[in-house]
C-alpha cells in the first residue's frame, strides 16, 4: 500500500497548474479520433467513474487539501483512482464533455498500458496526435 500526502503548498500550485493548462477540445463524439499512442502531458491523478474524477477536481480547485486528502486516499488505497505520471504512456479510451459550468473542455478515460482500467483527466493533462 503505498501512503500519499501532499502538502497544501503543493496542491495550490497542482490548482493553478491545472486552471492554467486545461484547454477546450472542440468535439462532441465520445469515441472519434481516439488513440492509442499518446502520453500525459502533465500528471494528474485520474479516477476510475468520471463522477469522482470531477469530484476530486472541484476539491482540489477549492484548495481543501485537507477534504481532498480525506476524499482521495481511500480511493488510491483501493485502486480506483491512481496518479497518471507525466510521460505515462497510455490509450486514450472515451471522451466526455464537461458537465459543469467550468469550461474545462473534454475529459478522457486515459487507460495505462499494461493497466485493464481507464482513468478520467481533463484534457489539458492528456495529449495525443489524433485528439
Amino acid at each position: 500500500m503505498i501512503h500519499h500526502t501532499l502538502g497544501a503548498g503543493t496542491m495550490a500550485l497542482g490548482a493553478f497548474l491545472l486552471a492554467a493548462t486545461v484547454y477546450h477540445v472542440a468535439t462532441d463524439d465520445s469515441r472519434a479520433n481516439l488513440t492509442s499512442d499518446t502520453t500525459m502531458v502533465r500528471g494528474f491523478y485520474g479516477c476510475a467513474t468520471i463522477d469522482m474524477e470531477e469530484r476530486q477536481f472541484h476539491l482540489l480547485i477549492s484548495k481543501d487539501s485537507e477534504a481532498w486528502m480525506a476524499y482521495m486516499k481511500p480511493r488510491l488505497d483501493a485502486g480506483v483512482c491512481r496518479d497518471l505520471e507525466k510521460g505515462m504512456r497510455i490509450a486514450v479510451e472515451q471522451r466526455q464533455p464537461s458537465r459543469h459550468k467550468e469550461d474545462l473542455g473534454n475529459w478522457y478515460c486515459a487507460r495505462p498500458y499494461a493497466d485493464p482500467q481507464c482513468y478520467w483527466a481533463p484534457g489539458g493533462f492528456v495529449f495525443g496526435k489524433d485528439l
